[in-house]
């Protein structure tokens, strides 16, 4: 299993590489239980880094200023959920669109008439740190994307707000708050 591991570990950093990302942000890879990629992006393992990016690139958002930043009429904002989709479509917030982590790739007309990006995943929980939505929003940033932002509660901070969940194969029904709870395994309704 350690053999399969670094092999995995290895064919995911290839992976990365032939998805544009630049090898100076590719600090480590952790592939969590269950088979969440998480990419922890950094300064530089070669020591040039043309495209720097750093934290105060970036808008870490809490519920409320998320809330007021997708509800202003006056800038199109994306909103991005960049977990896989067989747990986007266990639930993600609404109105959000699904683009992986893995798939962000400059110039996708997905975004490509966005005034600001918000990106989420799952959330924090007292067991483990979710850095997915972090690393999307730091490749972005690489990529040249402006004005983009971090909901760091993501999913988790979502429901427990009472924000209502989309569940899509469920012909997008919508749960309340008391309805949903978010695990690290998905939405339980």
């Amino acid at each position: 299993t350690m053999i399969m591991s670094v092999f995995e570990r290895t064919r995911e950093i290839g992976l990365l590489k032939a998805l544009g990302w630049p090898s100076s942000l590719i600090m480590s890879t952790i592939v969590c239980e269950g088979g969440l990629l998480a990419v922890l992006l950094a300064g530089a393992l070669t020591g040039c880094n043309k495209s720097k990016t750093s934290d105060a690139d970036l808008t870490v958002l809490d519920y409320d200023k998320f809330l007021k930043t997708v509800d202003d009429p006056k800038v199109h904002t994306v909103v991005v959920d960049v977990r896989k989709p067989e747990e986007f479509v266990k639930g993600h917030i609404p109105n959000a669109i699904n683009i992986p982590v893995l798939d962000i790739y400059k110039g996708d007309p997905r975004l490509a008439n966005a005034q600001q990006i918000v990106v989420y995943s799952l959330g924090w929980s007292p067991r483990r740190d979710d850095l997915l939505s972090w690393a999307a929003a730091k490749k972005l940033l690489a990529l040249g994307y402006n004005d983009i932002c971090d909901f760091r509660g993501g999913l988790t901070l979502w429901a427990e707000s009472g924000g209502k969940v989309i569940i899509p194969d469920q012909h997008d029904k919508v749960v309340e708050k008391a309805d949903v709870e978010v695990t690290e395994d998905g939405v339980n309704i």
